[in-house]
């Protein structure tokens, strides 16, 4: 399939957005496009779309490509399973809410103005640079492990990963509270005060707040 690209000031305008390229890339980056609901289709290249007003994902699978999205404010959810290589999500002032059991991405970025964001993936995770501001971000990786490339800013951080390692180790992480569940070991770095709430970590649990109290809010369980 060839590439899908957009001219400078037309909008694409309506509910269902149902795109296949094959091998082409997708370039949808008109800031007035407005679509309900969008499926997108490509065979391991890059997609990168732009819609103004809540977004609902169908299916939508990139193979091994890179998947771009910025909703401009509007809310994001989901019908369908992302599929991609790096996934990377700004909704503005909207919500951010990819609880799809059948994600599956590399790496997330992720960008929200002090609004929630809530993600899931099958298998293991690494997370860029996620800023929700003073939102809070729920992550649940589904047994696999979750590493990081980047910092994560966000009031309540609330982490599961099964039977995966987690390894949140990144010295800009700047989160107000975190909750962690994992069967297996857990690693948290924080740069200022942190709240610990109700945790379950099997393993072996690290901690190093950087400046400021670590306070442990709710019973937690080590081991």
């Amino acid at each position: 399939g060839g590439a899908l690209t957009q001219a400078a000031g037309v909008a694409l305008t309506s509910n269902v957005a149902d795109i296949a390229t094959g091998a082409g890339t997708v370039n949808l980056a008109g800031t007035a496009n407005n679509f309900t609901t969008l499926n997108l289709s490509t065979t391991n290249t890059d997609a990168s779309v732009v819609d103004t007003g809540g977004l609902a994902l169908g299916t939508v699978n990139l193979g091994t490509g890179n998947f771009t999205l910025n909703t401009t404010n509007g809310n994001l959810t989901q019908t369908g399973a992302l599929t991609s290589n790096v996934a990377d999500i700004t909704t503005g002032a909207g919500t951010a809410t990819l609880t799809n059991a059948g994600n599956n991405f590399t790496s997330l970025d992720l960008s929200a103005t002090n609004t929630d964001a809530s993600v899931a993936d099958t298998g293991g995770l690494a997370l860029g640079t996620v800023n929700v501001g003073t939102g809070d971000f729920t992550l649940n990786t589904s047994n696999g492990t979750l590493t990081q490339t980047g910092a994560l800013t966000t009031n309540v951080a609330n982490i599961t990963t099964g039977a995966g390692n987690l390894t949140l180790d990144n010295a800009g992480n700047n989160l107000t509270t975190a909750v962690l569940s994992t069967t297996n070991n857990a690693t948290l770095v924080e740069a200022n005060g942190l709240n610990l709430g109700a945790s379950t970590v099997g393993g072996t649990l690290g901690l190093t707040v950087a400046s400021g109290d670590l306070n442990i809010s709710a019973p937690s369980s080590v081991g």
